[in-house]
């Protein structure tokens, strides 16, 4: 019988440690789903489809703030926005621009604006141009 006890500690040992761990995953989980909740928030679009700018402003290439002339209430407007540096964009690239042109001859207002800084925007463009 004295070799019995030794295997009932262990056993405790073993489940107390469990126990440990699950409440260790689960401070964890918590804590990532409080993180994603913040991320979510701070990543929530901006502007929806459909909504009605009053007042739109981007930086020229020059570095000027250049308010954007809206279309008139009625008409349509796309704005695409793209990072240079986003192989996904640049992959995807001739296909928006080929909807930018069909949708622009059928009187829609296309905008693009780029997510990265002036310089690189600049380089990017200098490359699709030439």
């Amino acid at each position: 019988m004295a070799g019995t006890k030794p295997k009932i500690r262990f056993s405790k040992v073993i489940e107390i440690l469990l126990w440990l761990a699950g409440l260790g995953v689960l401070a964890e989980n918590i804590f990532l789903f409080q993180q994603n909740r913040h991320l979510s928030e701070a990543l929530a679009p901006q502007i929806t489809a459909g909504t009605q700018l009053q007042m739109l402003a981007g930086i020229a290439f020059d570095g000027r703030l250049e308010p954007v002339a809206l279309p008139a209430a009625g008409s349509k407007l796309l704005i695409i926005t793209f990072s240079p540096g986003c192989p996904a964009c640049q992959a995807n690239q001739e296909g928006w621009m080929k909807l930018a042109s069909t949708l622009e001859q059928k009187g829609v207002r296309v905008l693009w604006v780029s997510r990265d800084a002036i310089e690189i925007t600049r380089s990017y463009l200098a490359l699709l141009t030439s």
